[in-house]
């Protein structure tokens, strides 16, 4: 059992002491920020040898949090971030190269500078608790960035083993962690910080948004939201359905992948749940990562919800294509496909979390998008048809930060190789891509000879001449 005093939890002053950390992390932002790439470098390499140490102890960690299968929790957590950081030591002086571009005068030329944002606050949730803390640690790191890091007080063992692998890696003024209860968070959100990075619900970054709004501090939002699958007439549902099932039931459907609904017409809709029921069956034959062992929920509070959400289903009239088990003292659900959705139902307006998989027919299509609108922002849509007009009317009639084209998220996940075996940068690559922007900032630098440029005065009739025509153009 985690003892009490091994909890980062707080203790009486300890405002003063995270004031005092801040102090410090401000006092050394320059040192890290001038610290050239080879020695960034050398840290992100401790880093993963401190990961690789702990690993059986945060294996172990997650499966006490969050009910994790350690063979799950060595697969895609930590093979997980070991690739990327892997990725990021290889790839950081690529991504922090100055851009030159060559203006169309001989005397002059601009270039891109990225620099690190400065003292960095990341806060985490509890349903991914190793891997993107690790991450963003990483990226905020290799970037030049000092950290403050909040973890989620849900999962206090990964919390646990985080701490003493940044603690061993890492000095406090440069990486620092705390288990933040509310408490601990709004104290945080008081400093000035140069970037608030959040990762969580939409209410609660929101939130978070409005509060450090009165410091102009810079927020990167990381929100959870829905992913729909829209499918389009197929003779062949088998590939498609293999697809969703693999993305929507592995680790219980808790990943922010997992497909939340499936839209199909309705006179397709029952050919469509045939071809996932049978898809289910053979996911559960074939692979490991399927059955019950590894299928386990997160905890009570999270097995509640989702009983709450598939009894309010059953009420309101939606049919089971496939059940099973339904155990909570094991925290185990069987996957569940269910047809017959309608808008008012609890698991059309929420992100589901859990092995639940609604299908809706619709007569028009209009109906589909008329269900999204009343549901939480979808970040990921993915769209199965070989017909353009199909794919362009979707797209035009929602918005989501990503879509996919005949395939599902699940192949961007940190752990996954290019089937080929090249090295073609893979959707976890873009990520890591994207995160080295947020936690850096772009400054464009013009540089001029300092001569006379005469050509600049043999320019001003062409000029006036420019603005003699806006002026006719605009009845000026």
């Amino acid at each position: 059992m985690l003892n009490e005093s091994d909890r980062l939890v707080p203790i009486p002053g300890f405002e003063l002491k995270i004031e005092e950390i801040f102090a410090n992390q401000k006092a050394y932002k320059s040192a890290v920020k001038y610290l050239d790439i080879p020695a960034r470098k050398q840290y992100i390499k401790k880093f993963i040898v401190n990961i690789l140490k702990h690993k059986a102890d945060l294996e172990w960690a997650l499966k006490q949090d969050i009910q994790m299968h350690p063979v799950v929790a060595g697969f895609v957590e930590l093979y997980g971030i070991l690739n990327d950081l892997k990725f990021l030591d290889e790839q950081l002086g690529l991504n922090l190269k100055q851009d030159h571009i060559n203006d169309l005068h001989v005397d002059r030329k601009v270039h891109t500078i990225k620099e690190p944002k400065g003292n960095c606050l990341i806060i985490t949730p509890w349903y991914d608790p190793v891997h993107l803390p690790l991450l963003l640690i990483g990226v905020a790191v290799a970037t030049g960035n000092t950290v403050m890091l909040n973890l989620s007080q849900y999962v206090p063992y990964s919390n646990n083993i985080i701490k003493q692998v940044i603690d061993e890696t890492f000095p406090q003024e440069w990486v620092v962690a705390f288990e933040g209860n509310r408490k601990i968070v709004e104290k945080l959100l008081t400093l000035d910080f140069d970037l608030v990075h959040f990762t969580g619900t939409r209410h609660k970054g929101l939130t978070i948004q409005q509060k450090v709004a009165t410091y102009a501090i810079p927020v990167a939002l990381e929100l959870r939201g829905r992913t729909a699958v829209f499918v389009d007439k197929h003779e062949n549902y088998g590939i498609i359905a293999r697809k969703i099932i693999a993305a929507k039931f592995f680790k219980a459907g808790q990943t922010s992948f997992a497909p939340d609904i499936v839209f199909v017409s309705a006179g397709e809709r029952e050919a469509l749940a045939r071809a996932l029921k049978l898809a289910l069956a053979q996911m559960q034959k074939d692979s490991q990562m399927y059955q019950q062992d590894f299928m386990k929920i997160a905890n009570h509070k999270r097995f509640d919800k989702l009983f709450s959400m598939y009894h309010d289903a059953l009420q309101k009239g939606a049919v089971e294509i496939c059940s099973g088990t339904v155990d909570r003292r094991h925290l185990y659900i069987d996957p569940i496909i269910l047809t017959g959705m309608h808008k008012d139902m609890s698991l059309m307006q929420e992100e589901i979390f859990g092995p639940l998989l609604p299908v809706m027919g619709y007569e028009d299509v209009k109906e589909a998008f008329e269900a999204l609108s009343e549901t939480p922002h979808l970040v990921n849509l993915c769209i199965f048809s070989g017909r353009q007009g199909f794919i362009d009317n979707i797209i035009g009639a929602t918005t989501s930060r990503t879509v996919f084209i005949n395939e599902t998220p699940v192949y961007g996940m940190p752990h996954m190789k290019n089937v080929d075996g090249s090295d073609k940068p893979s959707c976890s690559a873009s990520k890591i891509k994207k995160e080295i922007m947020l936690f850096t900032t772009q400054r464009d630098v013009l540089t001029s000879s300092g001569k006379y440029n005469t050509a600049a005065d043999n320019r001003s009739d062409t000029q006036q001449h420019i603005v003699d025509r806006l002026s006719k153009l605009f009845g000026a």
